[in-house]
């Protein structure tokens, strides 16, 4: 066949395939990441590519704030201490690290798919970085673990099937972090008859909350995909009108309760779905 290629070795083989992979990783970093470095939110995620626990992105300051992303890979050492190498990421979608011994069993491009998979879980298109502060102080009681959660969560680990879901919910107009804290705090996803408020971290919960005046949407602008529902100055226009006076009103976790009345979901990992999904279903009907 004419586009058939015939290789005079295993090695030259091999070399094309490696050719190959190179093109494929180069076009998904374009479709994902290429002029984006700056808008993914700094926060410790779930990996699914074993022995690799989560990687961890964050920027440099200053001038190579858009162009250059670090992503920390955590693992666990031979004798079972966590550990973690940081990769550096450019914008011409060149990653470089190193590869320690207990990652030796992974390829560099393995890891590459596996930093871009995460970001492509991130709906870059969804969430936005606010200049909001969101519970900026903790609970004078301090922090304490609730029933079925455990000390693991500490690390903050963001499950992208958490992202999901929220995101997926009936009416979800935008989703918005502080932009200093990114995904390492709390995260903001705005309905038009409230918000729910997310974190992994152990005693902060879910928070879901009513507003006191519904956003005004209509109804063919819900049935558009989540990204396309609000632009960027009626997003703005939310968040100062509709969600920052009550978030003034909200310095920590009990305030949310008990200013706003907003209803606290644990985080039990047999139940988060079932509990929060019916705690949004009944504010959104109030």
């Amino acid at each position: 066949m004419e586009n058939e290629k015939t290789f005079t070795s295993f090695g030259a083989f091999g070399a094309a395939k490696k050719e190959e992979e190179k093109t494929q990783l180069q076009r998904l970093f374009d479709e994902t990441l290429r002029d984006r470095l700056e808008q993914v939110p700094q926060g410790n995620y779930k990996s699914e590519l074993p022995p690799i626990a989560s990687i961890s992105f964050s920027r440099p300051l200053g001038e190579h704030a858009k162009s250059m992303l670090y992503a920390d890979l955590f693992y666990a050492s031979e004798k079972g201490a966590e550990r973690h190498i940081t990769w550096t990421i450019t914008n011409n979608g060149v990653m470089m690290g190193q590869t320690p011994r207990e990652l030796r069993t992974l390829s560099h491009e393995s890891i590459e798919r596996e930093i871009l998979r995460i970001v492509q879980s991130i709906d870059l298109t969804f969430w936005h970085p606010a200049d909001i502060k969101i519970i900026p102080e903790q609970d004078p009681t301090g922090e304490k673990v609730e029933a079925g959660e455990t000390r693991e969560s500490m690390k903050r680990i963001i499950d992208s099937e958490r992202l999901k879901f929220v995101e997926g919910q009936p009416g979800a107009l935008f989703g918005f972090y502080e932009k200093q804290k990114g995904f390492s705090g709390y995260r903001v996803v705005v309905f038009p008859w409230g918000f729910v408020l997310e974190n992994e971290q152990v005693g902060n919960a879910a928070f879901v909350a009513k507003l006191h005046d519904s956003i005004p949407i209509e109804l063919e602008v819900l049935e558009k995909p989540p990204a396309s529902r609000v632009d960027d100055a009626a997003r703005d226009a939310i968040i100062a009108t509709h969600i920052a006076p009550l978030l003034e009103q909200a310095k920590t976790r009990n305030d949310l309760v008990v200013n706003l009345g907003a209803r606290r979901v644990v985080h039990n990992p047999k139940s988060w779905r079932e509990s929060l999904g019916r705690a949004m279903q009944e504010y959104s009907k109030k």
